[in-house]
């Protein structure tokens, strides 16, 4: 089969916005890895669990890249809980460790005021934290410490792995048809058509901060005049908004790749 001509433009879209937030986890070849969406971005304060210690932390915006901040973990601390601050605007990023190898997410949002932030402490967790800010922006956190295990809602766990199989649909109808010719223009169709009814399906059944977004992404990609091969475009704002409610229940969104591997 021909390859679909698809330009240069169009093509670095398309991966920008399958690859948009680092939280994705993207799994090559198939392969697999480890309702109220209000939980979960805090650590659990489960009976008999006790704050360890913490301690403040602050900093300001390197031109590009991020900052490196060693923070200390109690050996018996299983969570915690970040007070961050930063204003002025722009898009923050605070992660804990190497997010990608534990399975976790970094916690993305706008400096806009104080945001409550929250990971699982693993015996794998590395003592530093990885903050990005704008260049020249003053940030600061109270980081709390807690022998609570990080507490995840279940309805969002379950709603951010049926996104997950969602969206891993959309990405390999647009790569495979854009980026590997590996089927014609119906069979994109038709794939496309088939998440667009799932989208429907979990408006209709999910908790509405999940469903509004839902609803969003269903109506770009079921657009009649939406490019052929580039269902996923327009989908930018939506899919932040899923991501970050997964994030926050440390159960990010997971990509199965079904080209590429």
């Amino acid at each position: 089969m021909t390859a679909p001509t698809t330009s240069s433009t169009d093509r670095s879209k398309l991966m920008g916005v399958m690859l948009a937030g680092t939280a994705v986890l993207l799994l090559l070849g198939g392969c697999a890895s480890p309702a109220p969406a209000t939980a979960g971005n805090d650590a659990s304060s489960e009976a008999g669990a006790s704050d360890t210690s913490g301690e403040t932390l602050s900093g300001v915006g390197a031109p590009s890249e991020s900052s490196d901040v060693p923070i200390a973990i109690p050996e018996d601390a299983r969570s915690l809980a970040l007070d961050f601050e930063c204003a002025g605007g722009g898009p923050f990023s605070v992660e804990l460790g190497d997010s990608m190898m534990l399975g976790q997410a970094p916690l993305t949002g706008t400096c806009d005021g104080s945001h409550s932030l929250g990971w699982p402490i693993l015996e794998r967790t590395a003592p530093v934290l990885h903050v990005t800010v704008p260049e020249n922006v003053e940030w600061m956190a109270q980081a709390r410490f807690s022998t609570a295990e990080f507490e995840q809602n279940a309805a969002v766990t379950a709603e951010c792995e049926r996104f997950s199989e969602i969206y891993s649909a959309l990405v390999n109808a647009d790569t495979g048809y854009a980026y590997y010719g590996a089927f014609d223009e119906a069979a994109w169709r038709a794939r496309v058509e088939r998440a667009s009814e799932d989208l429907a399906a979990a408006t209709q059944t999910s908790d509405p901060a999940f469903a509004e977004s839902y609803e969003a992404m269903r109506d770009v990609v079921s657009d009649p005049s939406q490019e052929v091969g580039a269902a996923l475009i327009g989908t930018e704002a939506a899919f932040t908004q899923i991501r970050q409610l997964c994030d926050a229940n440390q159960t990010p969104i997971v990509i199965v790749a079904e080209f590429g591997g």
